[in-house]
């Protein structure tokens, strides 16, 4: 999902932030390229329930919300969930071991440098 070193540390940057965050800005500064889709409406006409999907790199998350707006950012926060979830899979984790006998600091696999 995210090729180079700089958009790695960008996912990092933006996933440590996306619970602060509207669900679809932070799909947006991810980088990754998402596409909804609505799957259609059940209830009652009065109260309906709107369905959406969300793909993001072969995933797919449903949400529902009393309007596609509501809809969508649920499929958002169901994506972003997911990918905080797993983010030591899909973003590569730092190594927890450090080479003691350098005088110089030892910068991790995967570190953001900036």
């Amino acid at each position: 999902m995210f090729a180079s070193e700089a958009s790695t540390c960008r996912a990092r940057a933006v996933l440590a932030r996306a619970p602060h965050m509207h669900p679809i800005s932070a799909l947006n500064e991810l980088g990754a390229p998402f596409r909804f889709t609505d799957l259609g409406k059940v209830g009652e006409e009065h109260s309906p329930y709107f369905i959406v999907e969300v793909t993001v790199a072969d995933m797919r998350f449903e949400g529902w919300g009393h309007s596609k707006r509501e809809a969508r950012a649920s499929a958002a926060r169901a994506c972003l969930a997911a990918l905080l979830a797993r983010a030591g899979r899909v973003l590569p984790a730092p190594s927890p071991h450090q080479d003691f006998t350098s005088d110089e600091p030892h910068r991790f696999p995967g570190e953001c440098t900036h």
